[in-house]
């Protein structure tokens, strides 16, 4: 039948070279010796070569969910660092949208608009703004995940984003009030 061969040596792959196991993940026993690998090993949910491919690094760096806020904003502050305290896998990118603002060049997003209203820029490349932004990145964080799923099998989303869109009115202007921000409000 299929007959492997023994392998003398073996390595622990760990999800990404240069990362930290993750407790309670099952990691795979690979050949120690790259050259040896000849197929994707798919390890704790990560697909992984037996050495540490650049290319694949940018790629999934594109494909991850990504977070433009407003690091100005020191509630917008306080909501991230909670958000990134949960993200323990680095499932999201977050961009610091007075800090970075070419990060928004990209995605063709002016400044004054990203200020007004949270833009994610999902996992297969859509950009959303508002309420569906939130449940994108709450999609890939512990315990928000079915907050996400029960917030749109609920169809509640849309009247969400109305109340958000109340909240990060009154946020803008009480932020470029003080002259803190790039973005003045828009007339009502």
């Amino acid at each position: 039948m299929f007959d492997n061969p023994p392998v003398a040596t073996t390595r622990r792959l760990c999800p990404r070279p240069g990362h930290a196991p993750v407790p309670g993940a099952l990691y795979k026993e690979v050949p120690a010796d790259p050259a040896d690998i000849t197929h994707r090993h798919h390890v704790a949910g990560h697909s992984v070569f037996g050495r540490h491919d650049i290319l694949e690094d940018r790629m999934s760096e594109q494909l991850r969910t990504t977070m433009f806020y407003d690091g100005g904003c020191p509630l917008c502050r306080q909501e991230v660092a909670h958000y990134r305290r949960l993200d323990q896998e680095g499932r999201i990118r977050w961009i610091d949208i007075t800090r970075d603002p070419d990060g928004l060049d990209a995605l063709r997003i002016p400044l004054h608009q990203a200020m007004a209203r949270l833009h994610v820029r999902d996992a297969s490349g859509r950009v959303l703004s508002g309420a569906w932004a939130f449940a994108a990145v709450w999609d890939e964080l512990p315990y928000y995940r079915r907050l996400s799923q029960g917030l749109r099998a609920l169809h509640l989303l849309a009247p969400l984003d109305i109340a958000y869109r109340r909240f990060a009115r009154w946020r803008l202007r009480r932020r470029c009030d003080r002259g803190a921000c790039a973005a003045r409000p828009s007339a009502p």
